[in-house]
């Protein structure tokens, strides 16, 4: 009797977790296409002298309501003081699995330090088109 209990709990679990699964999967939304809306926590590039790099966290929630944002690409470019057109550094990030709607990502962009980087840059994509951005304290 024992065993009988056993075993229907554990068919229970594994049909409580197929059935999580299966609910995951279908909260993927289609990739939007066009200009897609995100908020973004200010950012501070912060210098590791020790390491001789500079790292950058960034903060990002996918605000629009229509759809998931595929290919997610960060750019930070860094430039000297005498704003030549040629940045100093440039370094890519692009987040590995589409942003669902109301998801938040956090993205690390890690490059060397060099004595020239006075101000950076961010130019954001995705996939199918440009990114709107709004600065928000906190999401």
């Amino acid at each position: 009797m024992i065993r009988l209990v056993y075993a229907a709990a554990a068919v229970l679990v594994i049909l409580a977790l197929s059935v999580g699964l299966v609910i995951a999967q279908a909260k993927n939304v289609s990739p939007i296409k066009g200009e897609a809306e995100i908020q973004l926590i200010p950012i501070k590039p912060e210098p590791d002298y020790k390491a001789k790099v500079v790292r950058t966290t960034i903060q990002v929630k996918n605000v629009s309501p229509t759809g998931s944002i595929a290919g997610l690409k960060v750019i930070q470019y860094w430039w000297d003081k005498a704003n030549s057109p040629q940045p100093v550094s440039a370094i890519p990030q692009r987040l590995k699995k589409p942003l669902q709607p109301g998801e938040t990502a956090t993205m690390t962009l890690e490059l060397p330090l060099d004595p020239k980087m006075f101000r950076d840059s961010y130019q954001f994509e995705h996939a199918n088109g440009k990114i709107k951005i709004k600065q928000v304290k906190k999401f």
